[in-house]
């Protein structure tokens, strides 16, 4: 981790109003707090299956080593949110 500068604060997204309304953060906000506490090790994601209405990806964290630390699939359902409708991959 970098002495000399701060981690980024997260950036958050808010979605819907009222009592309704969650706060997202972008993968973009997530991955740029993740270089700054973890600047040695790698993230790589693989596209596991695309089509028109879902995505499933997987993602490795490997630490300065190289291995493998953490490891987890995600999947979304292109139609479920907004952020989705534009953001699913």
């Amino acid at each position: 981790m970098s002495k000399d500068k701060e981690c980024p604060e997260p950036v958050l997204l808010k979605i819907g109003s009222g009592n309704k309304a969650n706060y997202y953060e972008p993968v973009v906000s997530r991955v740029a707090r993740f270089r700054f506490q973890f600047p040695d090790y790698s993230m790589t994601t693989e596209i596991i299956d695309l089509c028109e209405h879902r995505v499933v990806m997987k993602t490795i964290i490997r630490n300065d080593d190289g291995h493998e630390v953490a490891s987890g699939f995600a999947g979304e359902e292109v139609s479920s949110s907004f952020i989705n409708k534009t953001s699913a991959i």
